[in-house]
């Protein structure tokens, strides 16, 4: 992981100690209440990953003076099953695929990229996310690699995603470094062959 970023605990047994040690961490100089909205938050950002299945989560803390400015980005790995369709198929989904909240199709970026285990697609947009326990929404910067697993009808979905839309581009080479350094193991705990 990029220094600085730290790896959610999605453990239901443990998730809890977790969440105090980051408040611990970055959440010093919010007021009460905003400490236990913060709080909140973060229980709230676990949950719907557990639920979305991602197997690994990381955030880049900040010190804010809100709660919702605690995470500047985060990062998720989660797998999809995907048979049958090959990576050409995969990119005109993308292509087409119907804008998320917010989203201007025509400024949806889908390119082809190499990462250590073969071609896979990188997918940029710009959305209106939900802000955590509020009614209202706000601009996000995404980018998406996605990584059809070789011999296999996994895909990889690697994802980025930050609020801080002016520093997208800052964002998005971040997620390529880290998307170029990600091992696929095999069912023996062997790395997957690199092309």
């Amino acid at each position: 992981m990029p220094d600085h970023w730290t790896v959610l605990d999605l453990e239901p047994a443990t998730c809890a100690g977790w969440v105090d040690h980051f408040l611990a961490q970055h959440a010093l100089d919010l007021p009460g209440i905003e400490w236990a909205r913060a709080g909140d938050v973060l229980r709230l950002m676990i949950e719907q990953h557990q639920q979305a299945g991602v197997l690994f989560a990381a955030v880049l803390g900040t010190r804010a003076p809100t709660a919702d400015g605690l995470v500047a980005a985060g990062l998720a790995l989660a797998w999809q099953e995907l048979a049958g369709m090959d990576l050409a198929e995969l990119e005109e989904f993308c292509r087409q695929d119907e804008p998320g909240p917010g989203e201007d199709l025509s400024a949806r970026e889908v390119s082809r990229v190499r990462l250590r285990h073969g071609e896979a697609l990188r997918v940029r947009s710009r959305q209106s996310a939900p802000i955590p326990l509020t009614p209202s929404r706000r601009p996000v910067a995404i980018v998406q690699h996605l990584l059809l697993v070789p011999g296999s009808p996994w895909l990889g979905v690697f994802s980025l995603t930050t609020p801080h839309v002016d520093r997208a581009e800052e964002y998005a080479d971040l997620a390529d470094r880290v998307a170029r350094s990600l091992v696929l193991l095999d069912d023996s705990g062997q790395p997957l062959a690199t092309y």
